[in-house]
C-alpha cells in the first residue's frame, strides 16, 4: 500500500497567534512620514493658541479695586432705612462682590493666555475690602511677599513646555534622587504624570474650563475657539496619520502625504464633526429635558400626569446621554474608523 504524501505548509504566526499583529504598532508608527505630519499638528496648534491668547488677553484689563470702576461711581439700589455711612459701606462690599467676580474671571483668562507667571497683589490675597488697603502697604513696603500665580498654560511653544528635570541628570542623581526620599508614588503621579499624558492634558485644559460656570462669557468663548481650533488642525492632521496607518496596516502598502491629505480634505467635514456629533446630540436632549422641566412646573398637572407618564422617558434620556459620553472617551478611534472604512461622523 502506498504512503500518503503529507505536504508541510510554513506556519503563518500571525495566523496561529493574531495578537501579534499589535506588535506592528511599533513599525507603523516609527515612520518619518506619520512623525513629520504629527510634528506640524503640534506646531499648527501652538500657533492657533498663541494668536487667540494674545487676541484675548490683550483685550481685556486686569481689574483694579482702585479704579473708577469700583469706586465712588459704583451703582446700586438706594435704601432709605439705611444711614450715609451703612449705605456707603454697603456699595463698598457690593463693589468688592463685583471686583472679585471680575479678578477671579481674569486669574482664568491670565492661567491660560497670560504672558507667564504673576505675582499676587492685595486684590488677590485681601478677603475682604477693609483687608485691602493693609496687606497692599505690606506688599509696598516688601514686609509680604506675595505667591507668584501661573500664567500661559495655553500661550506656550512646545519647546518651553516644562517637562521637568532632565533625565540624564535625573537618573545620576544629579537633581535629586525622588525615590530615595519615600516619595516615589507622589513625585510620579504629581510630576511626571502630567508630563506623560501632556497631549490630553493641554486637551482638556480648554474643555474643563469651557464647561465650568465659573469661566464667565468672555472667557468661555475664548476656550471654545481653543477647543474648535484643536479640533480643527488634528481633523486634518489625525486624519491624514491613521489613513497612512490603515493603509499600510491592511495592504502592507504605503501612501504619500498628499495622497493621504486629499482622502481627509475630500471627507474633512466628517473628520471634523465627529468628535462633535455626540456634544450635539447631548445638547438636544438637555433642551428636550428642559422643555418637560417647564411642562412638570405646572400645578397638578405637571406633578400627576407629566410626571406620570415622562419620567420613563427622563430616565431613557439620560440613559442616552451616559451612553453617548462612553462612546465619546473613545475619541481618537473615531478618525481611524473613518479612514479605515470611509464613513461618516455618526457611523465613527
Amino acid at each position: 500500500m502506498a504512503e500518503e504524501k503529507v505536504e508541510v505548509r510554513d506556519v503563518n504566526f500571525r495566523q496561529v497567534l493574531p495578537w501579534t499583529e499589535l506588535f506592528r504598532g511599533f513599525q507603523v508608527a516609527l515612520d518619518p512620514k506619520k512623525l513629520l505630519l504629527a510634528a506640524a499638528g503640534i506646531l499648527m496648534t501652538a500657533v492657533g493658541w498663541y494668536l487667540l491668547a494674545i487676541i484675548f488677553y490683550g483685550s481685556q484689563a486686569k481689574p483694579n479695586w482702585n479704579s473708577a470702576e469700583y469706586g465712588q461711581d459704583f451703582r446700586i439700589k438706594e435704601d432709605p432705612a439705611l444711614t450715609p455711612d451703612q449705605f456707603n459701606a454697603k456699595k463698598k462690599a457690593e463693589a468688592w462682590k463685583v471686583f472679585r467676580e471680575d479678578r477671579r474671571k481674569w486669574n482664568i483668562l491670565h492661567a491660560a493666555a497670560g504672558p507667564g507667571p504673576d505675582a499676587m497683589d492685595a486684590g488677590d490675597l485681601a478677603e475682604s475690602y477693609e483687608k485691602y488697603d493693609p496687606i497692599n502697604a505690606s506688599i509696598l513696603n516688601k514686609t509680604l511677599i506675595p505667591p507668584s500665580k501661573n500664567g500661559g498654560a495655553l500661550r506656550l511653544w512646545p519647546w518651553e513646555e516644562n517637562r521637568g528635570p532632565n533625565p540624564y541628570l535625573l537618573v545620576t542623581g544629579q537633581v535629586g534622587k525622588p525615590w530615595d526620599a519615600g516619595h516615589f508614588g507622589g513625585w510620579l503621579l504629581s510630576d511626571q504624570l502630567p508630563v506623560l499624558i501632556e497631549p490630553l492634558v493641554k486637551f482638556l485644559y480648554p474643555v474643563v474650563y469651557l464647561l465650568s460656570p465659573k469661566t464667565g462669557g468672555l472667557n468661555r468663548f475664548y476656550f471654545l475657539l481653543v477647543t474648535l481650533w484643536t479640533l480643527a488642525v488634528w481633523a486634518l492632521v489625525g486624519g491624514a496619520i491613521t489613513r497612512m496607518a490603515a493603509v499600510q496596516i491592511a495592504r502592507g502598502d504605503k501612501v504619500g502625504l498628499a495622497e493621504s491629505i486629499r482622502f481627509v480634505a475630500s471627507r474633512y467635514l466628517s473628520f471634523f464633526s465627529a468628535p462633535i456629533f455626540p456634544l450635539v446630540v447631548i445638547l438636544f436632549a438637555v433642551v428636550l429635558l428642559c422643555i418637560y422641566g417647564l411642562f412638570f412646573m405646572i400645578p397638578v398637572v405637571g406633578d400627576i400626569l407629566v410626571a406620570g407618564l415622562g419620567w420613563p422617558l427622563v430616565l431613557l434620556a439620560g440613559l442616552a446621554m451616559a451612553v453617548v459620553l462612553v462612546g465619546l472617551v473613545g475619541w481618537p478611534m473615531m478618525y481611524a474608523t473613518i479612514s479605515a472604512e470611509g464613513s461618516d461622523s455618526f457611523d465613527a
